[in-house]
């Protein structure tokens, strides 16, 4: 079993991609993707109406974390501005943080809480998702060649049907 959830994981190991401008904008229409999605889940958690984070839903924000830090790591070994490289960690850091404070809440306050925060970043990441491709861009970065390892964009509901076998 351990064999098989190691091919699976290999399966969906990050293949390399260019990080550009181009990088750095899809990043933040994913940013605006899924905060126009907690601005639903927000409303139901008002409302006090069961809510669920699907697990598709869960992966993805996992994948906006990494790519988020990704793209400071690339920042930072391509010279990019010092402050775009920790804002991208950062975000991707809390996102992270955020997911699993929401997780572990048990009162609607606190998953409450922890929608808003996550609904905030995503707000924030579009923003410096566009910020970063016109800096990026206008500094020539990101047609050099180099690469960096982003997270896979695969199907999400692919890959938890798979490891909750």
């Amino acid at each position: 079993m351990a064999r098989f959830l190691f091919l699976v994981c290999l399966a969906f190991l990050p293949a390399p991609a260019f990080a550009d401008p181009a990088r750095a904008s899809a990043w933040a229409k994913q940013a605006d993707a899924l905060q126009a999605q907690f601005s639903d889940l927000i409303m139901a958690a008002e409302g006090e109406e069961t809510f669920v984070v699907e697990n598709a839903l869960a992966l993805e924000i996992a994948n906006f974390a990494d790519t988020a830090k990704a793209l400071g790591a690339w920042n930072d070994a391509n010279k990019g501005p010092m402050d775009l490289g920790c804002i991208f960690r950062g975000l991707g850091e809390d996102t992270s943080r955020q997911m699993k404070a929401l997780e572990a809440a048990e009162s609607t306050q606190a998953k409450l809480l922890a929608l808003k925060r996550l609904q905030t970043g995503f707000e924030d990441a579009a923003l410096i998702g566009e910020d970063a491709a016109r800096t990026w861009a206008k500094a020539g970065l990101g047609a050099t060649g180099e690469e960096m390892l982003v997270p896979c964009t695969g199907d999400a509901d692919a890959m938890a049907v798979l490891l909750s076998e």
